[in-house]
C-alpha cells in the first residue's frame, strides 16, 4: 500500500495531495471497500508530513465520502466510494427484459435527499413574491435582533402543532438551520468531553459525526422489533451517568422501526428516573396519523425536540426548530446564538411564505402521495423478500440471507450504478454491524431510475451465480 503515498510531485497542498492518492488507489483498485488506512501518525512517518496534516487529509476525505471513521478502530474506505460513471446509456439484462437507465449519474438510493419534483416551480413563485417587495428584502438583508426573529419562531411551532398534533410553546423553543445543527448544539450545550451519551447501536451518521467531534464517550443500545430495548437501557444507565440519549423513534434510520407507546412511555420513566435527557428528531415528518403520540407531547421537560423542512420540503431551505424543557431552553438558545447570530431571515421569510400560503402543506400531502406510490412500487420487487418498512416511510431495510456478506451486495449493485448503504456506516460504538443494506425510497430520482434500480437489487438478491459472490469465504 506505500506505493500509493507519493505526494513529492503534487502541486496541491499537502492534505488534498493525500485525499487524491486515496481517490487514485480506490479507482485503481488498489484501495478496495473495506481497506483500513494507516494511523495518522504511520501514514504521517511515511509521506514527511505532520500527523495534523494527516488528520486534516482524513477529514477531507470523509468529507467527500471516500473514507469512513470507526471511534477506537481507525479509518476505512468507504463500502461505496463517491464516484461518478459516464457514459450515454446503460443496458443491463434484467430477467427476460433489457432494462436501460442514464448512466451519466449514478442512481443514489444511499441517501435520504428530498424529492425536489414541483419544488422549482413553488420556489420560483415564492422568490418572485419576495424580491418584488423591496422594503421586505431590504429588511431581510439586515441584521435581526433576537426579537425580530420570535415571530418566524412562532410562526413554525404553530404550523407543527397544526400540522402534527405537538403541543409545542413557542417560548420553549428556538429556530435552528436544520436537524444536525440541533443535534450538534444539544451535544454542545447539555455536555463535556468524556460524558456518557447513548444511541441505538445503529444511528443516523450525522449524529455519530457530532458525538464523535466533541469527545464524548458513546455508548450503543441493543434493539428489538420495537426500538432500543429498556433492558440494554436500564444496564447501562446503572453502570454510566448517561446525560443524553438519541433518538428517531417514528422511523428509526435505518432499521425502519417504530416505537409503540408504550416503549416510549417506559423510556420516559427511566428517564426520570436516572435523570437524563431525550433527544428526539423527528426530521422525516410522517403522518402523525400513523405513528404514536412523540415523545415531546409524552414529557415536554425531559425532551429535546427538533425537527425541519429541510427533508420533506428542500434541504437548501435549512429551516428548523429545537423545543426544549423549562430549564434547558435558554441554554440552547444561547448555544444558536454562540453559533450563529441568526438563521439567514431570507430562509425564514421562505419558510414563512411556504406556510402561511398553504403550499408547505400541499407539498408534504404530495411527497406522502409520491411516497404511497413508490411503496407500490417496492411491493412488486419486494414481496416475497424478508425485508422491513414504514407507510408512507423513507427506508426500506433489507437483511442478507445467511453467511452473506451486505458489502459484497452493494459492490454488484454499484456495478450496475445503483449506489446503497450498509450497515456498516452506521454503527455506533463497538457492536458489530448486521449484515443488511438500507434502500432510501425518498431520495431525488426519477420512477424510472426507482423502478431500474429495484429491479437490479431483486435480481441480485435471486441471481443463484451472483450469490456464490455474496457469500462468507
Amino acid at each position: 500500500m506505500h506505493t500509493i503515498w507519493n505526494i513529492s510531485n503534487s502541486n496541491q497542498p499537502k492534505y488534498l495531495a493525500i485525499v487524491t492518492c486515496i481517490e487514485n488507489g480506490i479507482k485503481s483498485g488498489t484501495l478496495k471497500p473495506g481497506d483500513k488506512l494507516p494511523p495518522h501518525r504511520k501514514l504521517a512517518d511515511i509521506i514527511g508530513v505532520t500527523v495534523s496534516t494527516v488528520t486534516r487529509a482524513y477529514a477531507e476525505a470523509e468529507k467527500r465520502e471516500l473514507i469512513q471513521s470507526r471511534v477506537g478502530s481507525g479509518s476505512y474506505i468507504m463500502p461505496t466510494p463517491r464516484f461518478w460513471f459516464y457514459g450515454d446509456k446503460v443496458g443491463d439484462k434484467m430477467g427476460d427484459k433489457m432494462v436501460y437507465t442514464d448512466a451519466n449519474q449514478m442512481i443514489d438510493l444511499s441517501l435520504s435527499t428530498p424529492i425536489l419534483k414541483n419544488v422549482d416551480n413553488i420556489m420560483q413563485g415564492v422568490l418572485e413574491k419576495i424580491t418584488h417587495n423591496i422594503p421586505l428584502l431590504h429588511n431581510l438583508m439586515a441584521y435581526q435582533t433576537k426579537t425580530n426573529m420570535v415571530f418566524y419562531n412562532d410562526l413554525f411551532c404553530q404550523w407543527l402543532n397544526q400540522s402534527y398534533n405537538h403541543k409545542l410553546k413557542s417560548e420553549n423553543s428556538v429556530l435552528s438551520l436544520g436537524n444536525q445543527h440541533a443535534i450538534f448544539t444539544s451535544l454542545l450545550r447539555l455536555t463535556q468531553q468524556e460524558e456518557h451519551i447513548a444511541a441505538p447501536a445503529l444511528v443516523y451518521p450525522g449524529f455519530i459525526n457530532a458525538a464523535r467531534s466533541l469527545r464524548l464517550r458513546c455508548h450503543p443500545l441493543s434493539m428489538d422489533d420495537h426500538g432500543v430495548t429498556p433492558d440494554s437501557l436500564e444496564a447501562l444507565c446503572r453502570q454510566y451517568k448517561i446525560k443524553l440519549l438519541y433518538l428517531t423513534p417514528n422511523e428509526h434510520n435505518p432499521t425502519t422501526t417504530c416505537m409503540p407507546i408504550e416503549r416510549r412511555e417506559q423510556i420516559v420513566q427511566m428517564a426520570n428516573q436516572y435523570d437524563f435527557y431525550i433527544l428526539e428528531d423527528d426530521v422525516n415528518l410522517l403522518a402523525p396519523e400513523l405513528t404514536p403520540p412523540a415523545f415531546v407531547d409524552i414529557d415536554p421537560q425531559r425532551v429535546i425536540y427538533f425537527s425541519a423542512v429541510t427533508k420533506i420540503f428542500a434541504g437548501g431551505v435549512r429551516t428548523g426548530i429545537i423545543h426544549a424543557p423549562d430549564i434547558l431552553h435558554q441554554k440552547l438558545r444561547e448555544g444558536v446564538y454562540a453559533q450563529n447570530w441568526m438563521v439567514p431571515p431570507l430562509l425564514c421569510e421562505i419558510a414563512h411564505e411556504l406556510i402561511t400560503s398553504g403550499q408547505l402543506t400541499k407539498h408534504v400531502e404530495g411527497v406522502r402521495a409520491q411516497m404511497r406510490t413508490r411503496h407500490q412500487m417496492a411491493d412488486t420487487y419486494f414481496h416475497d423478500i424478508p425485508h422491513s418498512r414504514r407507510t408512507e416511510g423513507y427506508f426500506i431495510w433489507l437483511p442478507m440471507p445467511e453467511n452473506w456478506r451486505a458489502q459484497r451486495f452493494v459492490e454488484q449493485a454499484l456495478k450496475k450504478h445503483v449506489r446503497l448503504y450498509t450497515a456498516d456506516i452506521f454503527g455506533f460504538g463497538n457492536m458489530p454491524a448486521p449484515q443488511a443494506v438500507r434502500i432510501c425510497l425518498h431520495a431525488d430520482v426519477t420512477e424510472q431510475q426507482l423502478q431500474y434500480a429495484l429491479e437490479v437489487i431483486r435480481t441480485l438478491y435471486f441471481d443463484k451465480d451472483a450469490s456464490m459472490t455474496f457469500a462468507t469465504a
